[in-house]
């Protein structure tokens, strides 16, 4: 059964990156998420963010779209041919509809992702729900 603690803090030593160009939808989603426990990293691009994942254990990518050089496809794609992150929960974030790149969407579903959310219908709440999700409730980590 959950605490309280894990309750108010439900991402707890959870390690989130968030991969995302726009500096400011990365502060908001950084402070609600660490509010909510996670331990927070950050890219502002497809390059910074195989670097992070190279150096840094993670337990969920949230993966933006629309990014310049490297965008969130192909940084996607990058990700899965890697063994070891081809199980990595990834969340897409993006303002990118499945009407507008269906065809895109479709594949970004057979490299693996479960989630694809739009950035402006999603409420943080959601968003650390969907988090969530990924980890059982009662894994033995400190609540």
């Amino acid at each position: 059964m959950p605490t309280k603690a894990t309750e108010l803090r439900p991402l707890k030593n959870r390690t989130i990156l968030i991969v995302e160009d726009d500096h400011f939808i990365s502060k908001v989603y950084s402070k609600w998420l660490a509010a909510s426990g996670a331990n927070i990293l950050t890219a502002n691009d497809g390059v910074q963010c195989l670097r992070v994942l190279d150096e840094q254990k993670v337990d969920v990518v949230l993966l933006d779209l629309g990014m310049p050089g490297l965008n969130g496809y192909d940084t996607l794609i990058q990700i899965r041919k890697k063994p070891q992150l081809e199980q990595l929960p990834i969340l897409i974030l993006s303002n990118t509809t499945m009407d507008e790149n269906k065809e895109g969407f479709e594949d970004i579903r057979n490299a693996g992702v479960k989630d694809v959310l739009r950035k402006y219908e999603t409420s943080l709440t959601e968003l650390v729900n969907r988090i969530g999700a990924y980890f059982p409730k009662q894994d033995g980590r400190d609540g």
